[in-house]
């Protein structure tokens, strides 16, 4: 990951985390400088210094959570610690959440049910086993979020019983932070 900087005034952050600026003001080729360089930018005439950031690992979290996020500065060796916190989201924040994933599900699998309506017809060029394979693939599509927990839903398995019908393979099951 490229490294992040904040830019400190008088002890103050008064920038979100960044990578460094090909140019900084009256400074070119500003990325290039060391990180000590960057700490205190007096000797170019402008105040404050871009001091790195220090990050803990992102944590893990469920649809339940969410990840506030502090800065901390370290004045003596300029530079600056980004911690996380996981707490709690609403009741109604957690119900956006299960609802954007259910509809980025859904358009997904009426992508897939649109893809395989003709299998159902009576003159599709599959056999009967492989026409009762979709029927059920399909039904399993419309089912997939009769779920209590949308967060556990998984994409049923393509058939495979007809080798002249090619199905492009699921992508990623949607999710709450990603």
């Amino acid at each position: 990951m490229e490294k992040q900087y904040v830019l400190v005034v008088n002890n103050e952050i008064v920038s979100s985390p960044a990578p460094i600026p090909q140019n900084y003001k009256n400074i070119s080729n500003f990325y290039a400088l060391s990180d000590e360089e960057l700490a205190d930018l007096s000797w170019s005439g402008n105040e404050g210094g871009f001091w790195l950031v220090n990050s803990d690992p992102l944590p893990t979290i469920t649809i339940e959570q969410k990840i506030e996020t502090t800065y901390s500065l370290d004045v003596e060796n300029k530079t600056c610690h980004q911690i996380y916190t996981v707490v709690n989201v609403t009741p109604s924040e957690e119900e956006i959440r299960k609802n954007r994933i259910k509809s980025s599900i859904r358009m997904i699998r009426d992508q897939y049910l649109v893809i395989t309506d003709f299998t159902q017809l009576s003159d599709a060029p599959i056999s009967d086993a492989a026409k009762l394979d979709f029927k059920n693939f399909r039904e399993q599509l419309r089912t997939m979020l009769d779920i209590p927990d949308v967060t556990q839903a998984v994409w049923p398995t393509i058939p495979t019983s007809a080798p002249n019908i090619s199905i492009p393979p699921f992508p990623p099951m949607p999710s709450f932070n990603g």
